[in-house]
């Protein structure tokens, strides 16, 4: 929202620097984007009148334009489309400034020289217009101060309006706000007067509507009227354009200007080309297209609400857009305009459905003023008649079967004090909310507050103490620090393990990386998920964000390519959040999951010990080996993967902890040999720790040899480790995966696998006959449990 200090002053008094203005907005709450000061760096631009234009000889899209700068005549070279003979145009010479610097200099164009240039909007900072010059109002002098007729001597701040504050979505609700900040008195004209001085026309026809949904349409004020369409005035114009505006004609820029200055969203219809002076205000039937002004076609459901005439047609969509035939034209001699208030939810569900977002619809879905609707027409109808020469019927159709009335809040002053921390007394609450509310009345320590129905976010307490504190000054509260004696709250277990794994992580030399829990269907297919497998948004904002992420590691493996796309090759990045996957459950809810995952890329630096070498899946499996670690539970199991999808065929393994699946390990696919593990954190938190219990350590010497057990190819390594350590007990203090061999020489279906085992005895030291039984029973136990033999 755009708002122009020139424009404020009508409202309040401008007394006050900018850099006052903007730090007090930033302090209510609306951020500042950006103040612009059109003129600042504009010099020398002047009026000028097109007397003729000729064709360039060298040049098929340029003119020669002759014009009239007040004091001589000068040609021009002008590529516009819309110059021509009549145009009162702004005119930049040889020697003025225009933004970012640029200095104007003579200069020869195909051959030609042009003194100068013609101007557009977004040339003299006044919109993003760039399609041709401004067309400026004839009665404007030649060789006048550009700067000062077009109003470019002016400040315009630039705010961002949150969601729940539709008020402040016009000038004066900024100016309200601004009168309270600063004391000031708020310089509103008299509403109920707009109207005096306008002429009738009672030969019109007579406005109807015949409201059928007053649930998604609960007021609709209509008025017929005469109107004399051409350009707006200076003014007006220049006052929309420094809106972002584009100024349209006189009829629509009245309607603009009304939903800048106060809020409030109208519509004129051309009358004659409707047929009709009756509006019907209906749900859309299924299926029903409608093509809008912006020339698309939507199709509509039951649930929008449109603007019909009584022959069944539909001439726009409410609160959202209107259709297109339902425009004015240079041909328009009679209006019906148009003031409705529509819900919220209504226009919101509507607008997002059909991705189709107007100035309109913006506030309507915030919730505007359905009190202040005959008065928006009035203001209009004020308007009209001062630029469109509007002459109105003097009957005017109001349907509002039930008033909504301001909602009634009672404040306690002990509230306030304990949700502010001080001591604010009645009285005083009173001041900060007299500028902001309809009413507010003392009754004892207590306040019977009348909310305004332009302030639909005040409808509980907690909105009023709010107020206080925003009216008051959110930089006057001292600051405390909480009684650490009464404090609740704290993280639970859960959350605890999460923060310890991520500690575990960094240390660990990963960084932690946030991704988009929203994405593209495509993003998951190569990991085997189908349109079907997947969570999708009802209302997506996006093509590429339209389902809820099933999975994290192809969220971060994007990023891991962004930044090998930018030449760092070396990325280890991690991320802990939640996933989501179906069978919706009875709330109609996903299934919903906090997962762990990283993927690691590039080269691996162990220098001096070791050698810079690529990453491989055994560095992810360390890494696994970590996060066991940090919650103390048991060693995991890495099997046989049964959907390899994503990942190398032979490269990955399902993680069991105790037998239960916790995750997945592996190098992926197509990912310049990146590697990654997932974990369920769910699943893994409700794994039992291991027993912490106290055990002396033995103080005798250890005995350290090798096993090179023959077994099946399809017997596992981690079959084997598992025998090995059930019936290795408590001597057995490390157990090492050594060395993999196959070959013709042990026979084709086998492989033989070798460990480096640790052994300490508790009890007494061994003998060698000792240290045989103990390697016998280990040799006995993996031939039962794995038909393994000892290698020859």
């Amino acid at each position: 929202m755009k708002i122009p200090l020139s424009w404020l002053a009508d409202f309040m008094d401008i007394n006050n620097s900018v850099n006052e203005y903007v730090d007090m907005l930033n302090q209510l709450g609306f951020e500042v984007e950006g103040v612009d000061r059109p003129s600042e760096e504009i010099r020398g631009v002047i009026i000028a009148k097109v007397l003729e234009t000729h064709p360039h000889p060298n040049a098929d899209k340029l003119k020669l334009v002759d014009i009239d700068t007040g004091t001589e005549q000068k040609q021009i070279v002008c590529g516009a489309p819309n110059v021509r003979a009549g145009l009162t145009v702004p005119y930049a010479p040889s020697g003025a400034t225009l933004p970012g610097g640029f200095k104007l200099e003579a200069r020869k164009i195909r051959g030609i020289v042009s003194d100068g240039m013609l101007c557009s909007a977004r040339e003299l900072n006044l919109g993003e217009s760039h399609d041709g010059i401004m067309e400026l109002n004839e009665d404007l002098v030649a060789g006048s101060d550009a700067i000062e007729v077009l109003g470019l001597d002016d400040t315009i701040i630039e705010l961002s309006i949150t969601p729940n504050r539709p008020d402040a979505m016009s000038i004066v609700g900024i100016a309200r706000e601004l009168c309270a900040a600063f004391n000031q008195e708020l310089k509103l004209p008299d509403v109920n007067r707009f109207l005096d001085g306008i002429e009738y026309d009672d030969s019109l026809p007579k406005a109807q509507v015949e409201v059928l949904d007053p649930e998604k349409c609960p007021r609709f004020v209509g008025r017929t009227m005469s109107v004399q369409v051409g350009p707006s005035p200076e003014w007006m114009s220049n006052r929309l354009q420094k809106c972002d505006q584009k100024s349209i004609n006189n009829v629509v820029d009245v309607t603009n200007y009304v939903m800048l200055e106060w809020g409030r969203p109208l519509h004129a219809f051309d009358l004659d080309h409707f047929g009709t002076s009756k509006i019907v205000v209906r749900r859309a039937h299924d299926g029903e297209e409608v093509t809008l002004l912006d020339e698309s076609v939507r199709s509509l459901v039951s649930d929008d609400l449109v603007i019909a005439t009584d022959d069944g047609n539909a001439r726009g969509v409410a609160g959202v857009m209107g259709g297109l035939d339902s425009g004015i034209y240079e041909t328009t001699k009679k209006v019906y305009l148009e003031s409705a208030y529509f819900t919220a939810d209504s226009v919101s569900k509507t607008s997002k459905r059909l991705g189709l977002r107007s100035e309109a619809s913006s506030r309507f879905e915030r919730g505007v003023d359905p009190n202040f609707v005959e008065y928006g027409s009035h203001r209009a109808c004020q308007l009209l008649s001062q630029v469109a020469d509007a002459k109105i019927s003097s009957s005017q159709v109001d349907v509002y079967p039930n008033k909504i009335d301001p909602a009634e809040i009672v404040l306690r002053s002990s509230r306030v004090e304990r949700i502010l921390g001080d001591k604010i007394s009645t009285s005083e609450i009173k001041q900060f909310l007299d500028p902001l509310v309809e009413e507010a009345v003392v009754d004892g320590e207590t306040l019977k507050v009348l909310a305004p129905t332009f302030r639909p976010d005040l409808t509980r307490e907690i909105d009023l103490i709010e107020e206080v504190a925003r009216k008051r000054g959110l930089n006057s509260f001292e600051p405390t620090l909480p009684n650490s004696l009464v404090q609740v709250g704290g993280l639970n277990e859960n959350q605890k393990k999460r923060r310890a794994l991520e500690d575990a992580l960094v240390g660990a030399g990963l960084f932690e990386a946030y991704t988009l829990p929203l994405e593209a269907v495509e993003t998951y297919e190569p990991f085997g998920f189908s349109d079907s497998d997947l969570v999708k948004t009802k209302n997506a904002l996006k093509s590429d964000a339209s389902i809820l992420r099933p999975m994290i590691i192809p969220g971060l493996l994007k990023s891991v390519k962004r930044n090998e796309a930018k030449g760092i090759t070396d990325v280890q990045l991690f991320e802990t959040g939640n996933v989501f996957n179906l069978p919706f459950d009875e709330n109609l809810q996903p299934k919903e999951n906090c997962h762990l995952a990283a993927v690691l890329s590039g080269s691996i630096d162990s220098r001096p010990q070791g050698d810079l070498r690529s990453v491989d899946v055994f560095d992810a499996i360390d890494i696994v080996n970590i996060i066991v670690s940090t919650l103390n539970l048991s060693q995991p199991e890495f099997r046989e993967i049964a959907n390899t999808k994503g990942f190398h065929p032979t490269r990955c393994s399902d993680v069991f902890i105790d037998g239960v699946k916790v995750g997945v390990v592996g190098q992926l696919i197509d990912s310049n040999d990146a590697v990654a593990f997932e974990i369920n954190l769910d699943t893994l938190f409700s794994c039992k720790q291991k027993d912490s219990t106290y055990k002396s350590l033995s103080n005798l010497p250890f005995v350290a040899f090798d096993l090179a057990l023959v077994v099946s190819k399809n017997v596992s390594v981690q079959d084997l480790k598992r025998s090995l350590l059930i019936h290795g007990g408590d001597e057995l203090e490390s157990l090492r995966l050594f060395d993999i061999f196959e070959g013709s020489s042990i026979g084709n279906d086998k492989k033989s696998i070798t460990f480096s085992l640790r052994v300490r005895p508790r009890d007494a030291t061994w003998e060698e006959e000792d240290q045989a039984k103990y390697r016998l029973k280990l040799i006995d136990g993996v031939a039962k449990d794995c038909q393994a033999v000892l290698r020859s």
